[in-house]
């Protein structure tokens, strides 16, 4: 709280209300897709595996167990970044045009 300057508790309560939107106001333009650093996974197949079970099926397993982004498919939910315990392996980046 001191480092953003509040007293209190009651200083911060709403004031990110004027900054929230509806779903139909988020830029549609914009597509992210997942990005997998294959240099430090861990072969976990855990964002393979939400993937597959909650996700848009995006994301494949090569013969070393490493995975693959079909830009295609990956409707950039993030569900494959919120399970995979290696900081910074995956990420969501914005789809090349």
């Amino acid at each position: 709280m001191e480092e953003k300057g509040f007293a209190s508790v009651s200083e911060m309560v709403g004031k990110i209300l004027p900054k929230l939107g509806t779903h139909e106001s988020l830029n549609k333009k914009k597509r992210m897709v997942c990005s997998i650093n294959r240099d430090i996974c861990v072969k976990d197949d855990l964002c393979y595996i939400a993937c597959q079970d909650g996700g848009h099926q995006a994301i494949t397993l090569d013969d070393k167990r490493l995975p693959a982004v079909d830009e295609e498919k990956c409707a950039g939910c993030g569900l494959c970044v919120l399970v995979c315990p290696v900081y910074d392996c995956v990420s969501l980046k914005e789809k090349a045009k």
